[in-house]
């Protein structure tokens, strides 16, 4: 087990990708009078600690969806933005047996054999969750985020654009494994919405910082997403997961595309039109 649960690597002046024990990523923003966390992690270990190890600035806590491995890690703070419609997904996600739970399972998935230890899950406690609302900038001096619904991985997903960097900060929404199979994910039709709007914003990014798998990516990923959506919605026949229950567009094995282009999606068949309980 590494000393500490964390892992900080510096991506551009100012930015840091903050790597987690579960694979997954959350970003500091350093702007000259504040800074911002995007994400907090799964929770295991204090994030607090790795940002203080970087900055004593005051910081503005953002996370992009309520999931464990985005926002595990909010009760180190005392207060966080989110989006209210993932808030009940927050948390419940946020439990400490969850937060156990998906830790084992990367661990397992990535054959590691890591032990956790139980005390460095910080128990949920109140903590004041602010409302994110789209269009809502974060002015941190010399750089402002600013927020952009994202409806699709999770209802309440959000990404923040960084315009001074010409960064998009993603979550979970624009990455090589867009999961939308879940019950409170919105619908392959409103993802494709989200995309588009996201694609004609293009011209203000070149990077895409995801918070998954391979980072940066270019804005590329974006078309390549919106491929796979219409695809689906034309009706073309997803390759089946291993458990049954789910259909990928263009994956092999491992859940990635077999054409080397990056943007791949996951859902299911009965969750792919807006209101599609109402369809015949």
């Amino acid at each position: 087990m590494q000393d500490f649960p964390f892992r900080m690597h510096p991506m551009w002046d100012g930015v840091y990708r903050i790597e987690g024990r579960g694979a997954e990523y959350a970003y500091l923003v350093l702007g000259t009078r504040r800074a911002a966390l995007v994400d907090t992690c799964a929770g295991y270990g204090s994030i607090r600690e790795a940002v203080e190890r970087v900055t004593g600035l005051p910081l503005v806590v953002l996370n992009t969806h309520g999931h464990v491995d985005h926002a595990g890690g909010d009760y180190d703070f005392d207060e966080v933005y989110l989006h209210p419609a993932d808030v009940p997904l927050m948390q419940a996600e946020t439990q400490p047996a969850r937060r156990l739970w998906f830790l084992r399972k990367i661990a397992d998935a990535e054959d590691t054999r890591a032990v956790f230890a139980p005390a460095l899950l910080a128990p949920p406690r109140p903590i004041r969750l602010l409302p994110l609302r789209d269009g809502q900038t974060f002015d941190l001096g010399g750089t402002t985020l600013q927020a952009f619904d994202v409806p699709g991985h999770t209802r309440g997903s959000v990404c923040f654009l960084d315009r001074e960097r010409r960064l998009l900060l993603g979550g979970d929404s624009f990455h090589a494994q867009v999961q939308l199979f879940f019950d409170y994910s919105a619908s392959v039709e409103c993802y494709a919405r989200s995309l588009a709007r996201i694609g004609a914003m293009r011209k203000a990014f070149d990077l895409i910082l995801p918070c998954h798998n391979q980072t940066p990516l270019s804005p590329a990923c974006l078309d390549e997403l919106s491929q796979a959506c219409e695809r689906v919605l034309r009706g073309c026949a997803g390759v089946p997961q291993q458990d049954g229950s789910l259909a990928a567009y263009a994956v092999d094995a491992k859940g990635f595309r077999l054409d080397g282009q990056v943007g791949n999606l996951f859902y299911t068949a009965s969750h792919i039109f807006d209101n599609q309980e109402d369809r015949t």
